[in-house]
């Protein structure tokens, strides 16, 4: 590699030997001067507040009966008729997590039918529809799309909320600590090159 680039050993050395005095120097100039205070970040957090909020999301379970929209007609009677069965089933009480195993052909249905918190945009626009109409607890009709048939049930809903101070602190310090250092590195960059300036003069 040293051949490759015509150095000698010991040019190679005097080389690393300087990146690290550099890098010791900007070090010493630049991140120790930094402070951020707690308070600081209380602030951005108050003027910012819109950067923290958590949308709307509803925490559901899926059941899938595949049916591709170029089935024939008695596979696609098979696929409804599996659905309502299935619809049945859980108005009159039967565990929608243990049918979701049983029926589902959906890769949730190995965790019950558990599709997460799910946001607006997230779905189908007729799943969704359905799915944020729902009161918690509630299970939909049974829902046709390109997929098959769908049950979908509400587990719990959260509404747009504002996310504490304590749980975006760490990341607004981060953030503030990143811009100061930016603003700090280029400051010294510019005293560097306004002392090397001063220098050529005299």
């Amino acid at each position: 590699l040293l051949e490759q680039q015509e150095i000698s050993l010991e040019e190679y050395k005097e080389t690393i030997k300087n990146q690290i005095l550099a890098s010791r120097a900007m070090g010493s100039a630049v991140h120790s001067k930094i402070e951020l205070t707690e308070a600081e970040a209380k602030g951005y957090y108050e003027r910012h507040k819109e950067e923290f909020f958590l949308l709307e999301d509803i925490k559901a379970r899926q059941i899938l009966i595949q049916c591709p929209p170029k089935a024939d007609p008695s596979e696609r009677q098979r696929a409804e008729a599996e659905a309502k069965y299935v619809h049945k089933a859980l108005l009159n009480g039967a565990d929608f997590a243990q049918l979701a195993k049983k029926h589902s052909q959906d890769p949730s249905s190995e965790k019950g039918g558990d599709i997460g918190h799910i946001k607006k945009g997230e779905l189908l626009p007729a799943l969704e529809k359905a799915l944020f109409a729902l009161e918690e607890k509630a299970i939909s009709p049974v829902i046709e799309t390109e997929r098959g048939f769908h049950i979908l049930k509400v587990e719990n809903k959260r509404t747009k909320r504002l996310k504490p101070f304590i749980e975006v602190k760490n990341e607004i310090l981060d953030k503030l600590y990143k811009d100061k250092l930016s603003a700090r590195h280029k400051e010294w960059i510019d005293e560097i090159k306004k002392e090397a300036f001063i220098e050529i003069l005299y």
